[in-house]
């Protein structure tokens, strides 16, 4: 299911890039001396797990699937234990069900954004860990943890600001609104405080001793392409959650099994909606008490909006990054929105399991409990089977739908053909365009080295912003340029006419253009600005 999903059009460059960087780290280039990134450079993120990879399967295609894959349970394993926190029987594993269904056995749609990396996923993961580190809403490991987290999310993806730490200031201020009390809200304020700071002080070490530069960041949306994005909203959310096809089609999924969809997704979306009103009434008179009759007071969550709120607050600046974020309609930039599915499931998990334990009295034993009336108890149990029963038929269409997926053939990988022509011909070193260098070289294992370059002054090819990592421009020598759309782009045939001379072979490979010198050529590297 990894590669059926992740092979898709969000398996391309970008992810590839990453495998790279993840092989620079483990061969002991920690701080990615001589690469310059984005403010998403998921150096203490994805790449960690990249270069864990690449040690021990080497540079391959099966790090593009794996490694999304273990980022992509780790966050089912956080999500579903905030979801129990403490709590224990049928009740519990409903609602961690819920969020079963939804994320291990996603939509078409969503299983692109989960399964392709990097794709904010480790973000998200960082996130739910500060959540459940700050629960208790006090100071000790779990408070330090928490700061390191978020610190390492900010330093690998400035995302984490939308996901985590603006959560927590919000949550902080609204805990403040809740009991009238601003000692309430001290402790995730600190902790986001802290992060920030923690974060800036490691980014100016980084600096000072030589580690990877940060180069431009994305732009924002128009004020007109924000309004557009608004208004797709509805459209992107109930595509990742599978109740409409979405742009990448129902992934053969039956009609018949995407109605079902409907199911959680309305759950996921009265939880965002009760969590919000609670939250208002809230802040509209002092909290009662710290726990509820529904958690009971062994709950490992004495205040359990706490962790709601986080939710919430995650799940609105997921929402923020794609209406900000998103510069047009291409539907890659429904990733944004994984954050928002992945923080509603968690909390419709966790409010299913409170109903279901203050319905079946799960969480209140008592000790003449041997002397409760007959029907009750009855009653509740028949409850109780209904609501697990109810749950196990949604999960088991979810799973079918899944396996109906799997029965799909998996599509070639992204640049397979252009590899097996370059192989076949003993053209191992070259440069390319941005979108077909990285990939190549990792699915290729490596034995085809294609650098990234651009169209600098006249159209000379240039070593694209990476073009100072080591060993990777300086003195080496190319054989060939791959390129697409030459057609569309002569400058970039021209320019390399200027610089290396007439090439002695052009070929056409699956619309990708190789053309071959005889002699070496060799590329200036990228010089940052002063």
């Amino acid at each position: 299911m990894v590669a059926l999903h992740s092979n898709a059009a969000l398996l391309n460059s970008d992810g590839a890039t990453v495998v790279l960087q993840g092989q620079s780290m483990a061969h002991g280039n920690v701080l990615l001396n001589g690469w310059q990134l984005s403010l998403d450079s998921w150096w203490t993120l994805d790449v960690p797990f990249y270069a864990v990879a690449t040690a021990i399967l080497g540079v391959g295609p099966a790090d593009l699937f794996v490694v999304p894959a273990v980022i992509g349970a780790l966050v089912v394993v956080a999500a579903v234990a905030l979801v129990r926190a403490g709590r224990r029987g049928a009740a519990s594993a409903a609602g961690a069900a819920l969020v079963l269904a939804v994320l291990v056995f996603p939509s078409h749609m969503l299983a692109f954004m989960l399964l392709a990396g990097p794709v904010h996923q480790s973000t998200v993961l960082y996130s739910l860990v500060a959540f459940a580190c700050l629960r208790r809403n006090r100071l000790g490991v779990g408070f330090a943890l928490a700061i390191v987290v978020l610190a390492a999310g900010l330093l690998g993806d400035l995302q984490m600001l939308a996901y985590g730490v603006l959560p927590l200031v919000a949550a902080g201020l609204a805990a403040m609104l809740r009991t009238r009390n601003a000692r309430a809200g001290a402790i995730p304020l600190a902790a986001a405080l802290a992060s920030g700071a923690l974060a800036f002080a490691v980014r100016g070490v980084v600096d000072l001793v030589g580690g990877f530069e940060i180069g431009p960041g994305n732009t924002f949306a128009s004020a007109h392409q924000m309004l557009d994005n608004f208004g797709r909203l509805p459209a992107a959310l109930g595509g990742l959650l599978g109740v409409v096809p979405g742009p990448y089609g129902s992934g053969g999924v039956p009609p018949a099994l995407l109605a079902v969809h409907v199911v959680p997704a309305a759950l996921l979306g009265a939880a965002l909606a009760l969590a919000a009103v609670r939250l208002v009434r809230a802040a509209a008179r002092r909290e009662k008490g710290a726990g509820s009759a529904a958690t009971g007071a062994r709950s490992a969550e004495p205040e359990p909006w706490r962790v709601d709120d986080l939710l919430l607050f995650a799940a609105l600046g997921s929402i923020g990054t794609f209406v900000t974020l998103s510069r047009n309609a291409n539907p890659h930039f429904a990733r944004y929105l994984t954050a928002a599915v992945v923080a509603a499931a968690v909390l419709a998990g966790r409010e299913l399991t409170r109903r279901l334990q203050a319905r079946t009295g799960e969480e209140a034993p008592t000790a003449t409990a041997a002397d409760a009336d007959a029907d009750v108890d009855a009653n509740r149990g028949r409850r109780r089977r209904a609501a697990l029963g109810f749950g196990a038929a949604v999960t088991a269409c979810f799973a079918a739908g899944s396996l109906l997926q799997l029965t799909r053939p998996v599509p070639p990988e992204t640049a397979s053909g252009l590899v097996r022509f370059l192989e076949d011909h003993h053209l191992t070193r070259g440069i390319g365009d941005f979108w077909l260098a990285s990939i190549s070289t990792v699915e290729s294992h490596g034995r085809v080295v294609v650098r990234p370059v651009v169209p600098g002054a006249d159209g000379v090819p240039e070593a694209y912003n990476k073009g100072l990592v080591p060993g990777w421009f300086a003195g080496v020598p190319f054989r060939f340029l791959v390129v697409t759309g030459l057609g569309e782009d002569p400058a970039m045939r021209r320019g390399a006419v200027t610089a290396f001379g007439e090439p002695s072979r052009s070929y056409s490979v699956d619309g990708v253009t190789v053309l071959v010198w005889a002699h070496p050529i060799h590329v200036t590297s990228y010089q940052p600005p002063q």
